[in-house]
């Protein structure tokens, strides 16, 4: 493409807010959270977020763990504004999958102190993935 050119539309949609960004049934666009977080734990509510949306369920909660290690290896709390917690908080209650509900109501629970949230995040992540897993043998 050359500068001054429009960019050419793309078969499959719009590759800057492709649909499992945007469609959610709360109306709430990813990013609208993911803003407003580190960059680890943006990309852990990513890929709970987009799971099963864009690819394999089990893959995209894989990230979503591997991202939450990240963000306590990284020194981050896992705390976040109540304003994003309730945004959160809404996006679950209109999630159909039960057990990414399930995860993204654990990812905004105040109560755990220790071991870190965020470690206990990854495994409540890699917890699904054994239960997802496990329903497909």
């Amino acid at each position: 493409m050359k500068l001054g050119e429009k960019p050419r539309k793309n078969p499959k949609g719009d590759p800057i807010n492709p649909s499992h960004y945007t469609t959610h049934q709360s109306g709430i666009e990813c990013i609208e959270i993911t803003e407003h977080l580190s960059f680890c734990l943006g990309n852990c509510f990513k890929y709970l977020y987009r799971a099963g949306k864009k690819g394999d369920m089990v893959e995209d909660l894989k990230k979503a763990a591997w991202y939450a290690e990240r963000a306590y290896l990284n020194g981050e709390s896992g705390d976040m504004p109540d304003a994003v917690k309730n945004k959160i908080a809404f996006v679950a209650d209109y999630t159909d999958n039960e057990i990414i509900r399930r995860l993204m109501v654990f990812m905004i629970a105040r109560r755990f102190e220790y071991p870190p949230r965020l470690i206990m995040l990854r495994d409540k992540i890699n917890e699904a993935v054994l239960e997802l897993t496990n329903e497909k043998a």
